[in-house]
């Protein structure tokens, strides 16, 4: 089982304006920067909390399916699709009155619906493919999306922020890659072997 991102957020939890006030900064030349600290915030706090903060597009493909399907990134909004891969090999999607999405528990779960099952797939990798919507916000103005995350995370990655920010040229009394906030940022990316 793997879960992408199929369609990342538009905007982001924090404005650059926001970063910029809490880094004690004035716009001009490093706002790229700071735009670009701001999205490595959100996404290693999606990798460390296994939430999805602003609203966005995710796919998680299994190679046959389960009693139940595990969606990454609370909370769930709701399934666009689930596709698979029939026995004969043609690509089919199931009628979203052939499974139940649970989007109150943490993780969510889609399973089938009362006296359907799961329909056989081919043995193949990927045979299953589900694309759902996960974030904080549905709908409204980019205010009202960012102001559906909670506090703390919002906080969090301000201080995220203006740690990578502080530490963004090594010195003799700063290294820069030395900071587990930083290393953490290649967690995400690692491709684990057993």
């Amino acid at each position: 089982m793997s879960t992408t991102v199929i369609t990342p957020p538009s905007i982001e939890p924090l404005t650059l304006e926001e970063a910029l006030l809490h880094l004690r900064a004035n716009s001009g030349p490093e706002d790229a920067l700071v735009s670009a600290l701001i999205a490595a915030a959100r996404e290693q706090a999606e990798h460390r909390t296994g939430r999805a903060l602003m609203l966005q597009t995710r796919q998680t493909t299994l190679d046959a399916f389960p009693a139940g399907i595990r969606l990454h990134g609370a909370p769930v909004i709701d399934v666009l699709s689930i596709s698979y891969t029939a026995t004969d090999g043609v690509d089919v999607t199931l009628d979203p009155a052939d499974y139940t999405l649970d989007a109150t528990s943490t993780p969510a779960w889609v399973v089938p619906a009362y006296g359907v099952s799961w329909p056989d797939t081919q043995a193949c990798i990927n045979a299953v493919r589900v694309q759902y919507r996960c974030g904080y916000s549905t709908s409204g103005t980019a205010a009202t999306a960012r102001a559906a995350v909670p506090a703390t995370l919002r906080q969090w990655m301000l201080l995220a922020v203006g740690d990578m920010y502080s530490r963004r040229s090594g010195g003799a009394d700063r290294p820069s890659v030395q900071h587990h906030f930083v290393d953490g940022l290649l967690d995400p990316h690692r491709i684990w072997t057993l």
